[in-house]
């Protein structure tokens, strides 16, 4: 396990009752467990709601490995999100049809 200091931004730091700290994991799965822990009760975390920056660096993966002194930062995103489906417009009736001829 490794040392390491884990910061967490917008609703992970509010939902998860941590925003920042030393923590010790092995891995970005091992801190979004950690999380999950503090959040019990609450809409779970994920990695693919999860930005995730090493050292500065973009991780894209939650099995990367850590190692002690590690600067890990969490950013909850939108991305991977399901998206609304638009609702379908009505169908005109075969009145409605006929008065718009009516217009023209």
């Amino acid at each position: 396990m490794a040392k390491i200091f884990l910061k967490c931004f917008g609703v992970f730091g509010i939902s998860s009752n941590f925003d920042k700290g030393l923590v010790e994991a092995k891995n970005i799965a091992d801190l979004i467990d950690f999380l999950n822990e503090c959040n019990r009760g609450k809409e779970k975390i994920s990695f693919v709601k999860t930005m995730v920056y090493i050292n500065g660096d973009h991780c894209n993966s939650k099995n990367t490995s850590l190692k002690d002194g590690d600067e890990v930062w969490l950013l909850s995103t939108t991305d991977g999100e399901p998206k609304p489906k638009p609702k379908s417009k009505k169908k005109k009736t075969a009145k409605a049809k006929k008065d718009d001829k009516k217009t023209v």
